[in-house]
C-alpha cells in the first residue's frame, strides 16, 4: 500500500493601500486585496518546468524609479493616459512577501485603475502584469499626493 501526501496547497495573493496625501493636508487611505494577474500565475507555472531562482528577492529584481523599458514598478490611469509612478521594493510583512510602493504628486486627473507589473514595455504594458486594482475614481489635483504600496505574499 502506498502513502499518499495530501499535498501543500501554494496561494499567491495581492494587498494594496492607497495613501492620499491633499494639498489642504488631509489624509485619506484604504486598503483591498486584489486578484493576480493571469500573466504572473501563468510565469509562475512555467517557471517550474525551468532551471532558475524562486527566491523572492528576484521578483522585482529590476525596480525602476519610475518604470523605463525592461524595468518594474507601478503605472496608474487616470481614463486618457498611463503614469508611472516612482517605485521602490522593500520586503513585506510577512517574510515570503514584497511590497511594492509607487508615488505620484503633481498630476492632476480622475484615476480610475493601477497596475503592478515586470518589465516595462511602454506606456501601458508590462512583460508580466503581476495584479491590477480598480483604483475607484480617485480625483488627484496637482497639490495631492497618491501613493500606492502593494504587496505580494505567498501562503
Amino acid at each position: 500500500m502506498r502513502n499518499v501526501d495530501a499535498g501543500v496547497n501554494v496561494r499567491v495573493y495581492g494587498e494594496y493601500r492607497t495613501i492620499i496625501r491633499r494639498g489642504d493636508g488631509g489624509i485619506e487611505v484604504g486598503e483591498w486585496r486584489n486578484s493576480i494577474h493571469t500573466d504572473f500565475l501563468t510565469a509562475l507555472k512555467d517557471s517550474l518546468a525551468t532551471s532558475q531562482d524562486y527566491a523572492l528577492d528576484t521578483l522585482f529584481a529590476a525596480v525602476a524609479s519610475p518604470p523605463t523599458d525592461g524595468k518594474d514598478g507601478i503605472i496608474v490611469f487616470d481614463g486618457g493616459y498611463w503614469h508611472s509612478m516612482v517605485s521602490t521594493l522593500d520586503n513585506g510583512v510577512p517574510t515570503y512577501s514584497k511590497k511594492v510602493t509607487g508615488v505620484i504628486t503633481g498630476v492632476t486627473g480622475t484615476f480610475e485603475g493601477a497596475c503592478l507589473g515586470c518589465g516595462y514595455v511602454n506606456a501601458a504594458n508590462f512583460d508580466v502584469n503581476i495584479a491590477t486594482a480598480d483604483l475607484d475614481n480617485i480625483v488627484l489635483t496637482s497639490s495631492d499626493t497618491l501613493t500606492i504600496e502593494w504587496t505580494i505574499s505567498f501562503s
